[in-house]
């Protein structure tokens, strides 16, 4: 049996044949997966240089551990090493030689009062011990003593560690002998355990590292940005390579943490979290997959986020939520009904993948991605819900397995390219890292994009006309040869603008600019030769050499027909899978141009006049429409609540509440009839405010029946909402923007809906005001 024990100050493990490491850079078992749960346990312990492995870098899980190796774990706990080295001669022992390897550790532990031999005078050193010898040892280091504890040795032991929960799913008999895995999971509990009677752990009162507590925000397994062992906190980075980032993701934990920065053990859970598998987000409801499978819910806007390492809302995030996202939110009741505080990471890292071929509804392979083993796939193209078929021929395709479902994932699709001159390799073509293209500098993201434009026989030369392939960071992943169909040079001419140069060479010259909206959907500005004024609203082609843009004006060409979502055709004309749709208002005269990128689904239904149609570009094998420009076909205007106004005479002043925010707008010829309060449309000139029209209710009601973030149901009639859908609380004097998801079925509250003013919208509900009563 286990002999008396006294107070010790800390506990750790440690087994016989140590071999020295460095706490930054410690061993990784090739027997201890990261998927075992003594795995964390096993990389802290290592880390703390109180366990190591065997010089064959095994650990050997399922080993026992003797007397002689658990004396050895509690000296170097307690920091009674040096007490050991000091007596490492003679012994009381009669099986305990002198020069025995231990004997040094078992005198300290006697003098320690920490273990006894047995009454015949031996200690028996090569014993296993087991479950109950293991118990005692760990609460005495606690501080809890025989003469305290009620019941009968062993159980008195076994049930208070039972209680502290350092036994917690190690299901073992007194009798039985306890693996390393094992000791080594129930000793890091003991380290984090308080200290009875006092306020520290047993890890801070030996020194092994100072306590802090800290919200787990990200990890370098989870996140391949970071470098190997960091882990993110809200109070700053640290390392740790035996870290398991999904387990920790949003708690807020107890870490210990050395002088080096180092976390040495993550214990004692102060806030528990949930985290989530992110399948789709649809304004402020998400749909995921987690431990207890999947769901559907919405999340405030003003719940407090940690994204990237930085605290914000919500509503501030979500626009970088995507599938894949990880989403982990701090449980604050024990039904899991109400949250604290959420955490965000972007979707873990996977090898960009070429699509060689336009996809086939029963195809198994995609490039190099192989679904045949998988169940359900699901296809995000361009942060799009998509079909398998809507994944062509050169997009770049991600596959993202479900961290809960192995046999689910995401496949995530991108199919922006990018045509015009190779101007210049960065740094050299022999050492390129970076490419300058239509003015910008891509950043090359893989070795094969980077052997097609480095100094290699048969590379790309700069001046060649080329198309890049990026990903999902925007990078170059792979580069081809221009083909008919690619429009990613062609732009809209939004504004223009002229300076008086004040550089030396040029001084005194006017300088031209112009604004294009290109097809990626972003917006950029050039230096131009000449004044593009009359050209803006046009379509056109360009390329940027040396920091100025060449603008090649289009030919137009205007189709027109019925179009037939299902079929994607207007008229007998095809459009291509990945044709880009624009709308263009107010594209002639005074008026800045507003430009619209429409999904297909949302066109409209009907026929397609000729005098809507600006530009149908065409080309690929089949002709089809590969870039549709439309003139002012779907809904214009802003949308928002009036909540000041200031007339003077025929000028006035204007400030209105638009996405929660209030905006000021003004006109020098007109006053228009709209009174504070009132649900407005207003239309902005070049420099001024043009129209401003009343709306009236579509609807309303004393009771919302149901809502969630897509449609709203009252008077039993169930609403479309918009995607930019904006709800005000104006109870008060100011309206207070809220979300979808404070918006409570059944509640005392009289809601009015309103729609688009235009026509083809008129059943889109742009607008809620809620007055609750």
């Amino acid at each position: 049996m286990i002999c008396k024990l006294k107070r010790v100050q800390t506990l750790i493990v440690v087994f016989a044949l140590i071999i020295v490491i460095c706490p930054a850079s410690f061993a990784r078992y090739s027997d201890v997966p990261e998927t075992e749960d003594y795995y964390e346990a096993v990389m802290n312990l290592s880390a703390m240089e109180i366990i190591n492995g065997y010089s064959d870098g095994i650990f050997k899980p399922n080993g026992n551990v003797t007397r002689a190796q658990f004396v050895k774990m509690m000296v170097k706990s307690t920091g009674n090493e040096g007490q050991a080295s000091a007596s490492n001669t003679a012994s009381a022992f009669t099986d305990v030689k002198p020069g025995h390897w231990a004997v040094g550790y078992i005198n300290s532990a006697v003098k320690e009062e920490i273990i006894t031999g047995y009454a015949d005078g031996s200690f028996a050193p090569e014993e296993n011990v087991n479950f109950a010898q293991v118990c005692t040892v760990l609460l005495r280091s606690l501080g809890y003593i025989s003469s305290e504890m009620t019941g009968v040795w062993p159980y008195n032991y076994i049930e208070k560690a039972k209680a502290l929960q350092i036994t917690k799913g190690v299901d073992l008999k007194p009798s039985d002998k306890v693996s390393r895995a094992q000791l080594a999971i129930m000793l890091e509990r003991t380290l984090n355990a308080k200290v009875k009677d006092s306020s520290q752990t047993l890890a801070e009162k030996s020194g092994l590292g100072a306590l802090k507590t800290a919200i787990i925000t990200g990890s370098w397994d989870l996140d391949s940005t970071l470098p190997r062992g960091a882990v993110k906190t809200d109070i700053g980075e640290f390392r740790s390579e035996g870290f398991n980032g999904l387990k920790h993701l949003g708690e807020k934990v107890n870490i210990l943490v050395n002088e080096s920065n180092v976390i040495i053990s993550a214990q004692n859970v102060v806030e528990d979290s949930r985290v989530l598998f992110l399948e789709d987000i649809s304004g402020n409801r998400i749909s995921y997959c987690g431990q207890d499978g999947n769901g559907t819910m919405d999340i405030p806007d003003n719940m407090t986020f940690y994204y990237q390492g930085q605290k914000s809302t919500f509503g501030d995030v979500k626009q970088n939520a995507a599938a894949g996202s990880l989403i982990a939110l701090a449980i604050t009741d024990t039904n899991m009904q109400l949250y604290n505080y959420g955490v965000m990471t972007d979707p873990p890292a996977a090898e960009p993948v070429i699509v060689k071929k336009d996809v086939g509804a029963g195809d198994k392979i995609i490039g190099s991605i192989d679904i045949s083993g998988m169940d359900d796939v699901k296809v995000i193209k361009n942060g799009k819900i998509a079909r398998l078929t809507d994944i062509k021929l050169f997009d770049v395709a991600y596959l993202i397995k479900n961290l809960y479902k192995p046999e689910q994932g995401i496949i995530m699709v991108y199919d922006k390219k990018k045509t015009g001159s190779y101007d210049d390799a960065i740094p050299s073509k022999n050492a390129v890292q970076r490419i300058k293209l239509l003015g910008e500098e891509l950043v090359i993201e893989t070795s094969s994009a980077a052997a097609k434009l480095n100094n290699t026989q048969g590379a790309f030369a700069v001046g060649d006309q080329i198309t890049i392939l990026t990903g999902r960071t925007g990078g170059i992943v792979d580069v081809i040869t221009p083909s008919s169909a690619d429009v990613s040079n062609i732009a809209v001419i939004v504004s223009t603008r002229s300076s008086i140069s004040t550089e030396s060479d040029t001084k005194g010259k006017e300088i031209f600019y112009v604004t294009l909206y290109k097809i990626d959907g972003s917006t950029s500005e050039y230096e131009v030769n000449e004044d593009q004024e009359s050209r803006k609203g046009r379509v056109v082609r360009f390329d940027v050499k040396d920091g100025t843009a060449d603008i090649i004006p289009i030919a137009y060409n205007t189709i027109y027909g019925r179009i037939n979502p299902t079929e994607k055709m207007i008229g007998d004309l095809w459009l291509s899978q990945d044709a880009v749709v624009l709308d263009i208002h107010n594209s002639i005269g005074s008026r800045d141009v507003e430009i619209k990128r429409i999904d297909w689904q949302d066109m409209p239904s009907g026929e397609l006049r000729r005098d809507k149609v600006i530009h149908a570009e065409m080309g690929g094998a089949f002709n089809d429409i590969q870039l549709l420009v439309l003139n002012n076909l779907t809904e214009s205007g802003q949308y928002g609540i009036l909540v000041g106004k200031n007339e003077r005479g025929t000028s006035s002043d204007y400030t209105l509440m638009i996405n929660g925010r209030e905006s000021s707008f003004s006109n020098v010829n007109a006053v228009f009839d709209s009174s504070k309060g009132d649900v407005v449309c207003i239309e902005e000139g070049k420099n001024s405010l043009e129209h401003m029209y009343t709306l009236n209710p579509k609807d309303t009601s004393y009771r919302i029946q149901a809502v969630d973030s897509r449609r709203i149901r009252i008077n039993n009639r169930i609403y479309k909402l918009a995607d930019n859908i904006q709800i005000y609380d104006i109870t008060e004097d100011k309206p207070v923007s809220i979300s979808t998801s404070d918006l409570t079925p059944g509640e005392g509250a009289y809601v009015a809906l309103y729609s688009g003013r235009q026509s083809g919208y008129e059943n889109i509900i742009r607008v809620i005001t809620v007055t609750k009563y």
